[in-house]
């Protein structure tokens, strides 16, 4: 089960700690910060995209617009209800479970979640149905295709050509988007395949099927793809592996769709009333099958891996280096940083959202969001979190010994070794889930950031004013302390950081993150300056924070 919550990650460093959200809208002052900086350490050329991959969870949707939801898929809205003009026909995903679109056989499309709207057909003239649609990687666009192969492009998705000219033996039934080169590829009936700006890998448009092809998927790593006709036969291409098939069984209902496990093992095949099928590392999750639906079934969609990687940052004592963690265990080492093992071989079942350094520098805890606490160096194995009451946020050090606190999106505190509680958020009325902890230099006190903005202060942290009830551009995602104690920054999600003192007005400062988005703030060792880190692990120092290079 992977509780990857509506906020994206955590970011830990010497009890500063921070995590990703979606929230509200606008706040201002001058600004007297150091002035933003391009990023000084890019490391898209490790390895990217690395992604988390977990069991996977799905959605189904039926023509009415229906959504259900299956394994840890969160459900963020649906057309049940409403009148639609055509019915859907099909539906894609936002990057991680973040949300989808539907589209209907007009080109009407329906948003949900941080799924955006870039446009639709469903005010023009088609000379076809929409039959389906697919998602460009980044979640900045879509494509729709009609049953003549016409296709139609929004926001960031590129027109790479269409059969909506052409004579087709069959009408188009589907399409899928090449992960690798942003292209694409259309699938009629009779099983035959027109590839645009994706590589041909073979067709069933000379074979003899028994059924109409249905639908297809692409393999994950975009070295294939998959086929499959309503009686659930399945036809695999390139690299695209053979897993099994429903075609010589007997169904209740004929299969309407498919999709791709994230790690490319399996695929799932749905059926018009909703029962699942799974095949290979497919892990069932339930099924609508034996559901009384309103209307059938008629697609479905994989929630598919949040593509960014870097989920928290914690930095060395010394301030000369950093550590920075992905979501599937990865831990980079930057500067003097020493590298103490990580859970990159380790097949992981939740994403890791925060790291934490020990006091010396000679070890840090990985933390899943489950509570789950791993060890490496001389990192003491102080305990993990046995049940814990929401998704896990953060692990921060105790600056005061030899412990760390992990913290709940409800703000529930779980100290262990040192670590002391001073008070938590955990039966109190939120507005929107905590976020970030920042810990006091004693270690005798800390304060807790939610998503808006708002600050909760425990033992001797100081509260010198808050977001809370202020209208901010971006969700809040960070917390670290300024020199000594005395204020606090708080930066959100698009690289704006609100900084707070014990003497003076609110100040803001914006940095330039060239369109990628926020993680967290970590503060250096004198408080005078700090660093902000993104999702594909760039940092941006301001103040007296120098970047450093990245080991090999």
């Amino acid at each position: 089960m992977w509780h990857r919550p509506r906020w994206l990650g955590a970011l830990v460093a010497c009890g500063v700690m921070v995590l990703g959200v979606v929230a509200p809208a606008s706040f201002g002052a001058a600004s007297n910060l150091s002035p933003a900086h391009p990023p000084a350490a890019r490391i898209s050329s490790h390895s990217r995209p690395h992604v988390f991959i977990g069991p996977d969870s799905y959605w189904l949707v039926a023509s009415d617009g229906g959504v259900f939801t299956y394994g840890d898929a969160a459900f963020d809205g649906s057309a049940g209800g409403m009148h639609l003009n055509k019915p859907i026909v099909g539906m894609a995903p936002f990057p991680g479970d973040l949300g989808y679109w539907l589209v209907a056989s007009d080109g009407g499309i329906f948003t949900y979640g941080n799924a955006g709207f870039y446009g639709s057909t469903g005010g023009m003239h088609l000379n076809r149905p929409i039959v389906g649609m697919a998602a460009t990687p980044d979640g900045g666009g879509y494509w729709l295709v009609a049953s003549d192969g016409g296709i139609f492009a929004f926001g960031d998705a590129g027109f790479f050509g269409s059969t909506g000219g052409m004579h087709l033996n069959r009408p188009i039934v589907g399409m899928a988007a090449d992960p690798l080169t942003g292209g694409y590829w259309l699938v009629a009936s009779d099983g035959g395949i027109f590839s645009f700006h994706a590589p041909f890998f073979g067709s069933a448009g000379a074979i003899a099927l028994n059924r109409p092809i249905v639908g297809m998927t692409a393999a994950p790593n975009g070295g294939g793809y998959w086929l499959v006709a309503s009686d659930g036969g399945i036809f695999s291409y390139g690299g695209a592996v053979f897993h099994g098939s429903a075609g010589g069984g007997h169904l209740n209902q004929p299969i309407v769709g498919m999709g791709s496990t994230n790690d490319g093992g399996g695929y799932f095949l749905v059926a018009s009333d909703g029962g699942i099928f799974g095949y290979g590392s497919a892990q069932f999750a339930g099924s609508a099958g034996g559901t009384h639906l309103n209307s059938p079934i008629v697609g479905m969609a994989v929630v598919p891996p949040l593509a960014p990687f870097a989920s928290a940052m914690a930095r060395t004592p010394s301030g000369h280096g950093y550590w920075v963690a992905g979501d599937d265990g990865e831990v980079l080492t930057f500067g003097n940083a020493g590298f103490y093992g990580d859970l990159s071989a380790t097949a992981l079942q939740e994403p890791i959202v925060g790291i934490a350094a020990t006091n010396d520098g000679g070890g840090y805890w990985l933390v899943d969001d489950l509570g789950q606490v791993t060890p490496f160096g001389d990192a003491g194995p102080y305990g993990s979190v046995a049940s814990p009451s929401a998704s896990i946020v953060a692990i921060v050090a105790d600056p005061s010994g030899s412990g760390y606190w992990v913290v709940g999106a409800d703000g529930a505190i779980y100290p262990f070794g040192s670590a002391r509680t001073y008070g938590s958020t955990a039966r109190t009325h939120l507005n929107r889930p905590i976020v970030g902890m920042a810990a006091t230099p004693t270690g005798n006190g800390y304060l807790l950031v939610a998503s808006d903005g708002g600050l909760f202060q425990f033992g001797d942290a100081n509260f010198y004013g808050s977001a809370g009830n202020t209208n901010i551009d971006s969700p809040i995602v960070g917390i670290a302390f300024t020199t000594g104690g005395n204020g606090y920054w708080l930066s959100t999600e698009d690289g704006t950081v609100y900084e707070f003192q014990a003497v003076g007005s609110p100040t803001v400062a914006a940095h330039d993150l060239g369109g990628n988005l926020a993680t967290g703030i970590v503060s250096t060792p004198s408080g005078a300056g700090y660093w902000l880190v993104d999702l594909g692990a760039n940092v941006y120092p301001a103040g007296d924070a120098v970047t450093y290079p990245l080991h090999p």
